[in-house]
């Protein structure tokens, strides 16, 4: 794991001012990946990831990953891309993880994470991941996820086009 991984800070209006280093024991995410790719490990996979999110199934059937940068704003790095990509491939192999299950904050909660640009690229992840052997449908849904609840949720929040 390396010693620490940069988040960006931004200004009231969202523009960036500079960045910060993290230094933690623990995280609440399992995996985090740089703006550079660097893959870091977070929380022990032992452990439940942590998060006030409410899901549709119990958070500790999750596997965390977190992406930095703020994917609703701007597109994420190729180098992130290609290392969530091997990423995914490694724990869908190692823990028998179907392509259906490989999703995203908001397939799973009242979220608009990770965005509009990352959303984008995730049916190529799942077909690549696919093509490389992973069982499941990269168009299918997820086992367990319940799309119809969420999308009530969101539109009751007025969030229905996130």
């Amino acid at each position: 794991m390396q010693d620490g991984y940069q988040i960006d800070i931004e200004d009231k209006r969202g523009k960036k001012i500079g960045y910060k280093t993290i230094y933690m024991i623990d995280v609440p995410y399992h995996y985090i990946i740089s703006p550079h790719g660097v893959i870091l490990e977070g929380r022990d996979l032992k452990f439940a990831a942590r998060s006030n999110t409410e899901y549709d199934m119990p958070i500790s059937q999750h596997i965390t990953v977190r992406v930095d940068g703020d994917f609703r704003k701007q597109q994420p790095r190729e180098k992130q891309v290609i290392a969530l990509t091997e990423l995914l491939y490694t724990l869908a192999k190692k823990h028998n993880i179907s392509v259906n299950n490989i999703v995203y904050h908001s397939m799973v909660a009242d979220s608009d994470c990770p965005g509009k640009h990352m959303i984008e690229r995730i049916p190529a992840i799942r077909s690549e991941l696919s093509s490389r052997g992973i069982a499941g449908d990269p168009a299918g849904k997820c086992d367990g996820c319940n799309a119809d609840r969420i999308k009530k949720l969101k539109k009751e929040l007025g969030r229905e086009n996130i």
